[in-house]
């Protein structure tokens, strides 16, 4: 056994971590009351009734299964399957992208504001990407804990470059670049945590934190959001237009979007800065204790993709700073648990396991923090176990299973 690690007394295990469990819970509530509230809206607004909060209470079924699932399986057990995860998520991602090279099937590729991101199947919809963010985690502890494994060589460090460099190159394609940044970013946190060649790394730290801070630019251009406000031009005279559905060069509106989150408040409604204007007032409006549960005005259209990418805006509206300080909180407990599992953890394996999905599932929710207050430009990221369920909401309880697994694992 690695001297890094220790053995938590036998008598400390087999229990489940109840701060990690309860901050999970608590932002599942937070989102299926946000979601409520946007939900009764639309019902005003003379959408499908319930539409977004039945498809979310059934998405989160499925999500508590897989916690389930990942908190009884051993956490050896997904070493077995790893390889396999990982390569099937990256065919996965190479599907989706074949609409770039004209090989898309009607039906099963549809563009969203112009990214290829989902894979329909029927009523179904799976996202690529949120499987191999996890598939990722995992096998690369597998792969960085293997005994002949020598993280300090770079040459031992191929592989892996290779096969992260494939996926950043499907999730550009998509586009869906701050995802790519986001898988960097979690991939050279567990190098650096496995052993990784420190001053080798802080030289590559230097260009990654350019391509990461590029990523970060270009993945405005291929935000979910549309470039428009297209939920605001039912609702209000802006004279917004809804944004098209066919798929724009990968690399458009980037000077634009860069020139609008420099000067986020010049009035321009059709210029995407609309989306960060409306989310800062939703925020202000809240002030300190918010206008009370589903009496949000943002949740009627005013904040466009408010289910998916802004739920925290529309909490922070009807909740107030009260509200936002909750979900802050509940990250906050998420994350330094997750690291204190990984620290405590038997063996290389489970402490890189705990920690990569800990630092997968942290990083994610401070991206989408930041694109709601307008600290960065948007991204189209949600905020993990909040926003409007699908794959990702199912994948990210499953994570916070398999962390649980780690914590009770006596081996």
């Amino acid at each position: 056994m690695d001297e890094r690690f220790r053995r938590i007394p036998p008598s400390r295990r087999n229990r489940p971590d109840l701060f990690l469990l309860g901050a999970t819970v608590l932002l599942v509530i937070l989102g299926i009351a946000a979601m409520a509230s946007i939900s009764d809206a639309r019902v005003a607004m003379g959408r499908e009734p319930g539409a977004i909060l039945g498809k979310h209470l059934t998405r989160l079924g499925l999500g508590i299964l897989l916690c389930i699932a990942g908190a009884l399986i051993p956490v050896n057990a997904w070493q077995h399957y790893a390889k396999g995860f990982l390569l099937a998520a990256l065919a996965l991602l190479l599907f989706s992208v074949l609409p770039r090279f004209g090989l898309g099937i009607e039906g099963v590729h549809v563009a969203r504001n112009g990214a290829y991101r989902w894979i329909h199947m029927g009523s179904l919809s799976l996202m690529p990407g949120e499987l191999f963010k996890v598939a990722l985690v995992m096998w690369l502890s597998h792969f960085l804990s293997l005994t002949r494994i020598r993280p300090e060589r770079l040459k031992d460090l191929l592989y892996p470059v290779i096969l992260c460099g494939t996926a950043v190159l499907f999730f550009i394609l998509q586009p869906a670049l701050s995802t790519a940044a986001g898988v960097i970013s979690v991939a050279a946190a567990m190098l650096y945590l496995a052993g990784g060649p420190t001053p080798r790394l802080r030289v590559l730290a230097c260009g990654g934190v350019a391509v990461v801070g590029s990523l970060m630019l270009l993945s405005a251009s291929s935000s979910s959001l549309a470039t428009h406000a297209p939920e605001a031009s039912e609702t209000t005279g802006l004279g917004v237009i809804r944004a098209s559905e066919e798929s724009p060069p990968l690399l458009t509106y980037v000077r634009g979007r860069l020139r609008e989150y420099v000067f986020p408040w010049k009035w321009s409604p059709r210029r995407l800065c609309y989306h960060a204007r409306q989310s800062l007032i939703a925020l202000g409006f809240g002030g300190l204790t918010g206008q009370g549960l589903g009496n949000g005005r943002h949740s009627y259209g005013r904040l466009p993709e408010s289910h998916t990418d802004y739920p925290l805006a529309a909490i922070g509206e009807e909740l107030g700073l009260l509200g936002t300080t909750v979900v802050v909180v509940a990250w906050s407990v998420i994350f330094l648990r997750g690291m204190r599992i990984a620290r405590n953890a038997a063996h290389l394996y489970s402490f890189l396991l705990a920690a990569g999905l800990t630092l997968n599932l942290a990083l994610f929710a401070v991206a989408n923090a930041a694109v709601v207050t307008a600290l960065v430009p948007v991204t189209g990221q949600g905020m993990p176990l909040v926003s409007y369920g699908g794959v990702g909401t199912a994948v990210n309880l499953f994570s916070i299973g398999v962390i649980d697994a780690v914590n009770r694992s006596k081996t």
